[in-house]
């Protein structure tokens, strides 16, 4: 790739023989949410899946969301480093395509911030809920009125029934 101002995003790279991407001269690329996986896989060429030589300008990752790339051969929270240069992928992905936390704190925010939402989730949730059993409650309070009522019916009846027949005999 030479001459860049250009995305390279949502792209498989699989089973090259040598680097999925070179990027030579390139400048202001942005490369982010691909999958590299089992890239150079001889290592006879470097030891990563791509090479960025000599371009800093470029991006291995988007800066809004802090999302790169997925590394079949990268384990870590840490970044990736592209080839021969300086470039790295600093927010490598896991296979599932979202971020590796780099450090315990990162991961223990990541925690907290899910169950934090959850809770705020079902708190505005609750007042729905509540509502809902209200309504279940009067109903069921309904049908017991109703199944009492049906049953005293069948008491007036079978002692209408029961007057009648005696006035007939």
């Amino acid at each position: 790739m030479d001459d860049g101002w250009g995305n390279v995003t949502y792209n498989l790279f699989q089973n090259n023989t040598y680097y999925a991407i070179i990027v030579d001269n390139g400048d202001y690329l942005n490369i982010h949410h691909n999958r590299f996986i089992d890239n150079n896989l001889s290592k006879l060429f470097g030891d990563s899946q791509a090479v960025d030589r000599e371009s800093d300008n470029n991006l291995w990752y988007d800066p809004i969301s802090k999302e790169g790339n997925h590394w079949s051969d990268h384990q870590s929270g840490k970044p990736y480093k592209i080839g021969e240069g300086s470039a790295v992928d600093r927010y490598p992905l896991d296979s599932n395509m979202v971020r590796i936390p780099r450090n315990w704190t990162e991961l223990i925010i990541g925690i907290v911030l899910g169950t934090s939402l959850v809770a705020v989730l079902a708190w505005m949730a609750y007042p729905k809920i509540e509502a809902r059993r209200q309504i279940a409650k009067k109903r069921q309070q309904r049908r017991k009125r109703a199944a009492i009522q049906l049953d005293y019916d069948k008491m007036v009846d079978e002692e209408i029934q029961k007057a009648r027949e005696k006035i007939l005999l």
